[in-house]
């Protein structure tokens, strides 16, 4: 505003002016409070999604690791009939090629 202007303002017009400055300085220190708060969260919600992906990877290793025991005390409990455990083998690698096809499509 021009100086001439500013003189021709009434007090209240003056104490609006003044009142709406420090509103619209409010307005931006908020704003930049709220800025940097989203960065955190940003970067928070970045660091979960790492450690998701982590225990998502952690937990495919367990199923394996599981479904690995499972199978050797499956065989281990037709230890003494090997006619049985050959059944089993051939069910387990029946169930592993009906597995393989559905991924091939």
């Amino acid at each position: 505003m021009h100086l001439k202007t500013l003189f021709k303002m009434t007090e209240s017009e003056k104490q609006l002016i003044f009142d709406l400055r420090a509103k619209i300085k409010k307005c931006i220190s908020l704003y930049e409070i709220l800025k940097v708060e989203k960065l955190n969260i940003e970067n928070k919600n970045e660091g979960l999604l790492q450690e998701i992906a982590q225990l998502k990877a952690a937990l495919g290793e367990n199923e394996q690791k599981y479904q690995t025991l499972k199978m050797a005390k499956y065989l281990l409990e037709t230890e003494n009939d090997p006619q049985e455990a050959k059944q089993k083998v051939t069910k387990i690698v029946r169930e592993i090629d009906k597995c393989i096809a559905l991924l091939n499509r």
